[in-house]
């Protein structure tokens, strides 16, 4: 799968967090910024690529959202997971001053998934794009989506601060919208774009931050 991100003004790595997140539990919902934080739960997200660096460097990184399980079933706390992960698997390239692309291998997050994070990685929704820790995590060919619906995935695209304050969001909202929908069936071939339209629309407060479109290209 390949993505591609666009903004109205030069992305600015050191100031801006760029995410592209996922919802890949077949639950059929977007995932939406005003609802990634600890008081919602991290509601419909299951994992986010998070782009961002320090001066003229950037890298993207995976995180993946950990939802922590009493014996008896009960939810009882969710954590940001930061696996290490083969570059070969993930590939982050900019294209221009104001597009950047990501190349996904999709079984990286079929083998992250379920994954139990160390004890010590705290809830945050200020994921930093610190080097990541030694290659190590690898694609698992032998598990694919479950049932049907979980061959869609919900994707939704957001930028914050580097302390994980929204910024923006595709919608009519902003960062606080709640309208945009976009899918991707990982099941077949396809090639889809949005555009975020520029009358009526919440500007972000820089235009760095702005997201003015974006594609995502599916091959399975």
């Amino acid at each position: 799968m390949q993505m591609k991100f666009n903004t109205l003004q030069p992305l600015d790595f050191t100031n801006h967090r760029y995410i592209i997140a996922f919802n890949t539990s077949g639950s059929g919902a977007e995932p939406y910024l005003k609802y990634a934080n600890q008081q919602a739960n991290y509601r419909d997200l299951s994992f986010e690529i998070i782009v961002g660096g320090t001066g003229g460097a950037a890298q993207a990184k995976i995180a993946e959202i950990y939802r922590q399980q009493s014996p008896g079933g009960v939810q009882v706390g969710t954590q940001y997971f930061y696996p290490p992960v083969d570059p070969s698997l993930l590939t982050f390239s900019t294209n221009g001053n104001t597009q950047f692309v990501i190349t996904l291998n999709r079984a990286l997050f079929y083998g992250l998934a379920g994954v139990t994070p160390a004890p010590s990685v705290a809830p945050s929704v200020a994921p930093s794009a610190s080097p990541a820790a030694s290659p190590s995590a690898s694609a698992s060919p032998n598990a694919p989506p479950t049932t049907a619906p979980q061959a869609t995935w919900f994707i939704n695209f957001w930028t914050t601060d580097p302390l994980g304050n929204p910024q923006d969001a595709p919608g009519i909202g902003g960062a606080g919208d709640t309208t945009f929908s976009f899918s991707a069936n990982t099941s077949v071939a396809n090639d889809q774009q949005f555009t975020v339209p520029t009358a009526g629309v919440t500007q972000a407060s820089d235009p760095s931050a702005q997201i003015t479109g974006g594609e995502v290209s599916n091959n399975p």
